[in-house]
């Protein structure tokens, strides 16, 4: 998961005061906030890295306990903080993402883990952050359960390096770079592998075609599957082989694929869907296109983050 960035603005009351004696109207006092802070702002970046990835994939048996590390770096020669909490994490092919508290999730193993929630980075520093997965000994267990544990860099206060009229800087910024950390976790070789095609649709982008498809996750273990497209024309003869991407797809999520089929005559066709999770389990789906048909450009759905 990308790194998910957030900015504080404090503004103090002396800025609030020059607004008020300048007896600017509504649009003019938002200008003013606006522009202020364009000179204020400075490009953020990361100052604690993540070093052994963002995806941690556990296959467990109830009962059992193990145990995980997460490498963190202090890439400032000043010392850092590093504060460490959990959420649930699901996401559709809206493009939407989202971070309830942890346990929302019926399949979120967020109570399972344990872990120190501070952490002091020296400058320059290298520190393994571990974290404990206890599984519940319960039979009744099976497919696959997640969460996030979160990596926040405390604050680090942004002040101007001059003052407005001699006073102490108006405006402030507090950044705070975040990483969502997947923990997952898979019951053995357990759970319904299911997923579904919801629904399709063909685009003409200027001559060239494009088959969008959403796809979901109805089963009970996470699949990362492959998507791949062969074309076939009226006679059953096989005219082109075409990718879709790959996704992680957990219970219950969905995703956008889609797939760039280039120039063709506008004719019918028949395509077969391959989903490959590249182990024992191929979904297959077979779509009848009429190029004639297709929609003008645009998206089924917002492109997915990786």
């Amino acid at each position: 998961m990308k790194i998910e960035r957030k900015i504080e603005i404090k503004i103090k009351k002396v800025f609030e005061a020059v607004l008020k004696s300048l007896k600017l109207n509504i649009k003019e006092t938002l200008l003013a906030y606006f522009l202020l802070a364009l000179l204020f702002c400075t490009p953020m970046h990361a100052t604690i890295a993540v070093l052994n990835g963002l995806t941690h994939e556990f296959k467990v048996t109830p009962g059992q306990t193990y145990e995980g590390v997460i490498i963190l770096k202090n890439t400032e020669e000043t010392p850092q903080k590093a504060r460490i909490y959990q959420t649930d994490y699901s996401f559709n092919a809206q493009g939407q993402k989202f971070f309830p508290p942890p346990g929302t999730n019926p399949r979120s193993n967020s109570g399972w883990i344990s872990f120190h929630p501070l952490y002091d980075l020296p400058p320059q520093a290298t520190l393994e952050i571990k974290f404990k997965i206890m599984v519940p000994a319960d039979p009744s267990l099976k497919g696959t359960y997640w969460s996030l544990l979160m990596v926040e860099q405390t604050p680090t206060l942004v002040r101007p390096a001059t003052s407005l009229a001699g006073k102490e800087p108006s405006l402030s910024l507090n950044q705070i770079v975040r990483y969502g950390i997947q923990i997952i976790t898979h019951i053995g070789e357990t759970g319904e592998r299911k997923i579904r095609i919801v629904n399709s649709r063909l685009v003409n982008q200027e001559g060239k075609y494009e088959l969008q498809l959403v796809v979901e996750n109805i089963g009970e273990r996470c699949l990362v599957p492959d998507l791949s497209l062969q074309l076939f024309n009226q006679k059953g003869e096989q005219i082109g082989q075409f990718a879709g991407g790959r996704w992680r797809l957990y219970p219950q999520t969905s995703a956008l694929y889609q797939v760039n089929l280039g120039s063709f005559p506008e004719n019918k066709y028949k395509a077969l869907i391959l989903l490959d999770n590249h182990d024992d389990h191929v979904f297959a789906a077979q779509v009848n296109l009429n190029l004639s048909l297709a929609e003008p450009g645009g998206s089924l759905a917002r492109k997915n983050e990786k």
